[in-house]
């Protein structure tokens, strides 16, 4: 397949310089833009071990021929394989999925700059450099541009931020752009943000829309179409019994952590899909709505189908739902091996499974799902960028059905405020909170 125009101006734009940041929106295909960018060099990429598990970066080489040689590492493996590197190991380096840099203190950061440092061009890309807040690009962008953005991630902050005091902490934390005003507008429309990237994206990054450049895609629609089902009888007394116990163990005084922490915020959310969500018992299967209606839309489904789920647990019901519908099933996920996940997603794009059983957090960065034209949310992610990775999967190039998202939501639970929920737990990567009661009771 040729590259596309806007894949070409990619890679002339990265061939002028020796570190840049490629942040099209998902689905774009950068691996491929990069790639031919750095044709014949000896590249390093470094990526969530997800992806270095099914060899994407590898596969996309082999398909176009690629004339290079690739060395890939986990974030994770990172600070290993950097033990007594020196310059010349590795010509390229490449941070795929970069915005895993976005904490400055995340503890492969150490181990990315001096990769950085060594080699003779840096590269990132991510469809979401900053999935929460601006200010997560600084680390990212010191890997690029050392010496334009400042050592001091305070100090940058101060220069273009607010700086504020957390409502639900004793934290101060990057608060709105410093000359930003209510009467200024949407932020993409403002004079003081269109200064600010400017300042921090001028010769460092480049991003282009999906629907600016990619025109030609089939429709998308149900990606923000939540449909409610309710719970059944039992899912909803245990739900109530739960809720009440929750509630009693906050007023005795126990502390209750940030809500993607918290284990029994987490226990409602799993009763929220199912009782079996929670217990992990094949006999509770029958006490989930969401698995009553999955039971009768994926017989009838013409083409393979994904569903994406949050816990393990709802994975394995999903799974023996698939057993006893006869339907091909794969799992990719936390749980499963490099081999699994390699042998689950190369089986599903050949065609060779009905349904593809993926956990939201991992089947959505980088994946290419294109054979299916469903996805079922049986549960969600925590947050709009992640939401919006997941879609690109299905609604990509190569991508020849319209495709349709389908979101399970659970009326009056925790699951239905999980998208209310988002704005207030947006800054959770970094700060930890405590919430009132009537914080609580609302969400749950």
């Amino acid at each position: 397949m040729a590259l596309r125009p806007y894949q070409r101006d990619a890679v002339e734009w990265l061939t002028k310089r020796d570190a840049g940041y490629l942040a099209d929106d998902p689905g774009l295909g950068k691996t491929r833009s990069i790639l031919t960018a750095v044709e014949g060099s000896e590249i390093l990429v470094v990526l969530p071990a997800a992806l270095r598990d099914i060899r994407v970066w590898e596969t996309e080489a082999e398909l176009i021929k690629w004339d290079g040689k690739i060395r890939t590492v986990s974030y994770h493996g990172l600070t290993r394989l950097m033990e007594g590197t020196v310059a010349g190991d590795f010509p390229v380096v490449i941070f795929d999925e970069a915005h895993r840099l976005k904490d400055r203190k995340v503890g492969w950061g150490v181990a990315a700059t001096k990769a950085a440092k060594l080699a003779d061009r840096v590269y990132l890309a991510s469809g979401t450099p900053a999935p929460n807040i601006a200010t997560e690009l600084w680390a990212q962008l010191r890997l690029i541009d050392p010496d334009g953005i400042p050592k001091s991630y305070w100090k940058w902050v101060r220069e273009w931020f607010d700086v504020v005091s957390d409502a639900y902490s004793e934290f101060t934390i990057p608060g709105t752009l410093r000359a930003c005003n209510p009467t200024c507008g949407r932020a993409d429309d403002c004079e003081h943000w269109a200064e600010f990237r400017a300042a921090t994206f001028t010769n460092r990054m480049l991003r282009r829309v999906r629907d600016d450049v990619l025109t030609d895609l089939p429709p998308l629609t149900g990606a923000d179409e939540p449909l409610l089902i309710p719970m059944t009888v039992e899912q909803g007394h245990a739900y109530a019994t739960m809720k009440k116990e929750f509630l009693a163990e906050f007023d005795a005084g126990l502390v209750v952590e940030a809500l993607n922490h918290s284990a029994q915020f987490h226990r409602l959310m799993q009763l929220s899909t199912g009782v079996s969500s929670l217990t992990g018992r094949p006999e509770d299967d029958k006490h989930s709505a969401k698995l009553r209606v999955l039971e009768e839309v994926l017989p009838g489904r013409s083409h393979p189908t994904v569903v994406g789920v949050f816990y393990r647990e709802t994975a394995a019901a999903v799974g023996r739902l698939c057993e006893r519908l006869g339907l091909r099933y794969g799992m990719v996920g936390g749980s499963t091996s490099a081999k699994q996940r390699k042998e689950a997603v190369a089986a599903f794009q050949a065609g060779e499974l009905d349904v593809l059983i993926g956990s939201v957090a991992v089947i959505g960065e980088g994946m290419t799902l294109t054979r299916a034209d469903e996805m079922i949310l049986l549960e969600r992610p925590w947050s709009p960028g992640q939401m919006d990775q997941l879609t690109r999967r299905l609604h990509r190039m190569g991508q020849q059905r319209p495709v349709t998202i389908r979101q399970y939501v659970t009326p009056k639970s925790a699951d239905l405020k999980n998208q209310w929920t988002n704005s207030l737990m947006k800054k959770a990567d970094h700060l930890s909170r405590v919430i009132t009661r009537s914080d609580l009771e609302q969400l749950i």
